[in-house]
């Protein structure tokens, strides 16, 4: 089992960019630097959890928990209900931005995750915003 924590607050992956050039209409896209910048953080974060451990080969069970701030500009009446994160980024967003940026680190293709419990939440009592984010392998 790894369990690692990306602090700041989470981000969603972007979609890739693409500029119209017509003198060379073959350039690729390329992918946003926000969206880099958290695949790298998160692997970062993963590298030193593995602490020299080689990727997963096998079936991945990947949890994880993003913790959000709550806005400031909320009422004290919304902040103190506040638990469930029903905003952007989505659900799906941050998972694909987490699975890229483990690729070759926790395992080795991101299709090697299976299953596993996403949940957005805010954060509560002095926690600071970040992923929390568990990773089994599963035995066959």
């Amino acid at each position: 089992m790894i369990q690692f924590f990306v602090p700041g607050p989470p981000r969603g992956k972007q979609r890739a960019r693409i500029l119209r050039n017509p003198k060379n209409p073959s350039k690729p896209g390329f992918t946003p630097k926000a969206t880099m910048d958290a695949e790298r953080a998160i692997g970062w974060e993963c590298r030193k959890a593995m602490a020299g451990r080689k990727p997963i080969e096998g079936p991945v069970r990947l949890e994880w928990i993003a913790w959000f701030p709550i806005p400031k500009s909320w009422s004290k009446k919304k902040t103190e209900s506040a638990y469930w994160h029903t905003v952007k980024p989505d659900r799906d967003n941050i998972e694909k931005c987490l699975a890229d940026g483990l690729k070759g680190i926790a395992w080795l293709d991101d299709a090697q995750v299976c299953c596993g419990e996403p949940m957005k939440l805010y954060v509560r009592d002095g926690q600071i915003p970040g992923l929390a984010i568990t990773i089994t392998e599963i035995k066959q």
